[in-house]
């Protein structure tokens, strides 16, 4: 599991604990995978690997495009030309950028074809399902830059330790339906609420609770940073995988420390992300502010995913807060831009010119998640690699 910021743009896929298997078959057959350029350099270049020390050497791919997803198409005898043993392969690609420390990509739907028919015939046989590739790294998808231009890191919790760190995040315990009817109670315990392999864990279970005389039917967690930690501006950032199913809602968002201008929304509220787990291709950002409710008023936008779902890997959901201006980024692309917010008490840029705290949690139901599905699975889990803070 990789938990510092990356340096090289580059992974790799192992055969897993079965070792190197014999793809000799593959022969005059080609390996196909897509590439999307986040940022930076677009100029690749790729390998495969047998058992320390054969390899095919270094294989210079055409430029990808950035923000286009491009498919290669790589002939396996080209590789074995250059010195690759098939009989006995171990690693079935290593990809990277030619401009290591500056370059974020995406790489998707990596297979070996077979050509059982010859040279000069169609290639028409996809590998067996049994070769099993697996990436070393667990977290998928994109990973976050070194670096940010202008800033520096505030706070970060890795989620290394082996529970909770209580200096950064406060659990609540309450019933209460967090003012949106949802359907759960959340609780300080670790069947809901915990650290485990490095990563945090909420989860939302399907059980009947009756606490202080408030009946739920299900339980979840959600943790803050109220009173240990909030900021004024900054770069907010999570690595997560998000729960698919209907009435599942798990949200990364900040509400101001104090209530400077009045009751919600007046003070403000920040979504950074929140998810439907019935439409797991999208997520959305948005900003609460006005009047309080019920004169309070909404701004934002869903962002869809051009190419897969957010629950079966990671994605990093960002946001730039600064002193006229909020920027949302998902796996490092920006997807929108509010400028223009107001506060019934006082004048712009409140209601955000005052230091907020984070919240992460997972509800169930409720007037955004919407009514849970017969066929959503519980126990679902909110899955949180890091959470990092920074500022200029």
């Amino acid at each position: 599991m990789l938990k510092t910021f990356l340096k090289l743009a580059g992974l790799y896929l192992k055969t897993g604990p079965a070792g190197p298997v014999d793809l000799s078959a593959y022969g005059r057959g080609t390996l196909e995978f897509d590439v999307k350029i986040i940022s930076g350099d677009p100029s690749m270049i790729m390998k495969v690997d047998c058992v320390y020390d054969c390899t095919s050497d270094d294989y210079a791919l055409a430029d990808a495009s950035t923000g286009v997803w491009v498919t290669y198409v790589v002939e396996i005898d080209d590789l074995v030309a250059q010195g690759l043993e098939l009989r006995n392969i171990d690693t079935g690609i290593v990809i990277w950028a030619a401009e290591f420390t500056s370059t974020v990509f995406q790489l998707d739907n990596v297979r070996w074809r077979a050509n059982i028919d010859g040279p000069g015939e169609p290639v028409n046989q996809l590998a067996p399902p049994g070769t099993n590739w697996v990436n070393p790294n667990p977290i998928a998808g994109f990973q976050a830059p070194a670096s940010y231009p202008g800033y520096a890191l505030a706070f970060s919790d890795e989620f290394e330790a082996s529970t909770l760190d209580t200096q950064h995040w406060k659990p609540e315990v309450n019933g209460n339906g967090g003012g949106n009817n949802e359907l759960q109670y959340y609780l300080d315990r670790p069947q809901n609420l915990r650290v485990e392999d490095g990563y945090l864990i909420i989860e939302a279970r399907k059980e009947k609770q009756n606490v202080a005389g408030v009946q739920k039917d299900y339980s979840s967690a959600r943790i803050r940073t109220k009173r240990r930690a909030d900021w004024l501006y900054g770069r907010f950032e999570m690595s997560a995988q998000l729960p698919a199913g209907k009435g599942l809602w798990p949200a990364f968002w900040m509400l101001p420390s104090e209530e400077k201008y009045g009751g919600w929304a007046a003070s403000g509220e920040i979504d950074i992300m929140e998810f439907k787990g019935h439409e797991p291709e999208q997520v959305h950002g948005t900003l609460h502010y006005g009047a309080p409710w019920p004169k309070n008023i909404y701004k934002g936008q869903p962002y869809r995913l051009p190419k897969g779902d957010f629950t079966t890997g990671f994605h990093i959901f960002a946001l730039e807060w600064e002193r006229e201006s909020f920027r949302w980024f998902v796996d490092g692309v920006q997807v929108q831009e509010q400028k223009e917010w107001s506060s019934s008490g006082g004048p712009f840029p409140a209601p955000f010119d005052q230091k907020y705290f984070l919240v992460l949690n997972l509800a169930v139901g409720g007037g955004f998640g919407g009514p849970v599905g017969a066929d959503t699975r519980f126990p679902a889990q909110f899955k949180v690699d890091y959470v990092r803070v920074l500022q200029r």
